[in-house]
């Protein structure tokens, strides 16, 4: 008699991020220019990290997760902590 095969269904990642960008997360662009919050992390269907970023005005910049890893470590974007006063990671 042959082995009995058990077929699992395939469990959707609970995993949304390899990332340290986070909702909720504020940067400001390196001439103090407008400041954004990270509004939404979300996967495509291909697997790719995908940021939105959403400034006080009401814009929205959709990018990859890498890109704006990519911009922070440049500097071209900069962390705002809470007091509105500028770090440098």
């Amino acid at each position: 008699m042959p082995p009995t095969i058990i077929i699992e269904p395939v469990r959707p990642r609970t995993r949304t991020s390899d990332s340290y960008l986070a909702p909720g997360q504020r940067y400001r662009t390196h001439d103090h220019g407008e400041a954004y919050t990270v509004s939404q992390l979300r996967r495509d269907d291909l697997g790719l990290l995908h940021v939105t970023l959403r400034s006080g005005r009401g814009r929205e910049l959709s990018a990859f997760a890498a890109q704006v890893e990519t911009a922070i470590t440049l500097g071209d974007l900069l962390p705002v902590a809470a007091e509105e006063s500028l770090l440098r990671c």
